[in-house]
């Protein structure tokens, strides 16, 4: 009978768990979304491999704004590269590499058309738009 109550209180504190991660409000669709509409790529946000990097730099104290400049730096930079692959939640937000990612520079390419708007401006301008809306939004 005591190893029954001991089950059930297992349980009730697993439930508890649960309820604590759905209170973290993180936007994992937001930043999702974001990654796969600059990389062109078709990643889930309900994978759990996918919430649980997110979620690791998020306890760390990053933000959803370093999460996506570091998808913006990154896709700016390997975006049509034989780096392409690499555009990936388990790659971007890797414990081992994310802060020196984030610190980069963005980096700069030269155009031979000037013409043709190329996909860092495509990326950069859907950035700024992206961050001009949280800042409407009351977000950071």
């Amino acid at each position: 009978m005591q190893g029954d109550k001991d089950k059930d209180k297992d349980k009730d504190k697993d439930k508890d768990k649960d309820k604590d991660k759905d209170k973290e409000k993180i936007p994992f669709s937001e930043i999702i979304e974001y990654l796969n509409e600059v990389s062109g790529k078709n990643y889930k946000y309900q994978s759990k491999a996918t919430r649980a990097v997110i979620r690791a730099r998020i306890s760390e104290g990053f933000t959803v704004e370093d999460l996506k400049s570091v998808i913006f730096k990154k896709t700016s930079e390997w975006k049509g590269t034989e780096n392409d692959m690499y555009l990936r939640p388990e790659t971007l937000f890797g414990a081992k590499k994310f802060e020196g990612y984030l610190n980069q520079s963005v980096p700069l390419k030269k155009k031979t058309d000037q013409s043709k708007p190329d996909m860092a401006d495509y990326i950069q301008e859907r950035y700024e738009k992206a961050k001009l809306e949280d800042m409407k939004n009351g977000k950071k």
